[in-house]
């Protein structure tokens, strides 16, 4: 928990205003075979290097003094760089399982890097913060779910070397892990798939807000209520 910080924390997830269509992509039987074994041994470190460069600073249009606040409070929680935890591994287990995708993260977004809490998916701990979609949802004032139905359509993420090389990114979506004491936010809890979507509706934002908020439970030590907002 946040040094400092009140003892109760309460995560609230934000108001969706924009309803997305559904989609058929989810809701079919799941082939647990094909999950976790992406060539994640096929990512080009160099590439990912390089793009960053080209990136500059990769703050994505966060003030430099927000930011270091934002990096504080999740130096205070003390979670960055600690061992596997089953219960955080259960929450991507079920990231996978419940949308039917590959990959499924607990990320952690650091000054130079996405690290992770727990990866379904893929062999990596961390990657490039300036090749991370992650990063994105980390900006105060920005949407608390980012959906990229296909990142090939996305100016932002068309020559990311996540999406042009291994593991391949087309569908992403996260949400966001928030420290509401302070109102920064950590990182999030995301799904990937290697094919576009169509359409990602409501009820899976839902969904994958309340796997963010089993996140925030365990990061603190006492029970957390999370709200819906209508």
């Amino acid at each position: 928990m946040a040094a400092g910080k009140s003892d109760k924390k309460v995560f609230q997830s934000h108001n969706i205003s924009e309803d997305i269509e559904d989609t058929a992509h989810v809701g079919g039987e799941v082939d647990t075979n094909k999950l976790g074994k992406l060539d994640v041994n096929k990512i080009d470190v160099k590439k990912i290097s390089d793009f960053g460069q080209d990136q500059g600073a990769c703050l994505h249009g966060t003030p430099e003094l927000s930011e270091e606040a934002r990096l504080k409070v999740l130096e205070d929680f003390k979670i960055l760089d600690t061992p596997a935890d089953p219960r955080f591994d259960r929450v991507t287990e079920l990231g996978t399982l419940i949308f039917g995708l590959p990959i499924c993260l607990v990320s952690l977004v650091d000054r130079h890097r996405q690290w992770f809490k727990s990866s379904r998916g893929l062999d990596v701990t961390f990657t490039d913060r300036c090749s991370s979609f992650c990063a994105y949802t980390v900006q105060s004032g920005t949407p608390k779910v980012l959906v990229v139905l296909d990142a090939f359509d996305d100016e932002r993420f068309v020559n990311n070397p996540l999406v042009v090389h291994s593991p391949g990114i087309r569908f992403y979506a996260g949400a966001v892990l928030e420290d509401l004491a302070s109102g920064h936010r950590l990182g999030n809890v995301c799904i990937i798939d290697t094919k576009p979507w169509n359409s990602f509706d409501k009820s899976k934002i839902q969904v994958l807000q309340c796997l963010a908020s089993l996140c925030m439970q365990v990061c603190t030590p006492l029970p957390i209520p999370y709200v819906f907002s209508k």
